[in-house]
């Protein structure tokens, strides 16, 4: 899997913090299958890639690319050493609100 940044990895446990409070274990298993299948396209360079998410032209960040797996819209950039995931959001997140 591609390494997350700070930024990525607050909201990766932000997102499994919500659904263990509900005992939502299968989102859980659903969020950590997204992200492990986004980092698979990323690395094979195959999938629909993006600017920035569709509803949201904003969030255009130089290098990044964004993609949608399951529920999750998910953004990865290269880096020195490799690709980092830099964001991590459900699909009904309020994501300029929270990048």
């Amino acid at each position: 899997m591609i390494p997350l940044s700070p930024a990525a990895e607050k909201q990766l446990d932000e997102l499994t913090r919500q659904y263990a409070e509900r005992g939502r274990d299968t989102a859980i298993d659903n969020l950590a299958d997204s992200i492990e299948r986004a980092s698979t396209r990323f690395l094979a360079g195959r999938a629909l890639f993006y600017d920035a998410p569709r509803p949201y032209p904003t969030l255009l960040r130089r290098g990044w690319r964004w993609t949608k797996k399951g529920r999750y819209r998910i953004a990865c950039n290269p880096a020195k050493g490799g690709p980092v995931i830099r964001a991590i959001f459900h699909e009904a997140a309020n994501i300029p609100g929270r990048l």
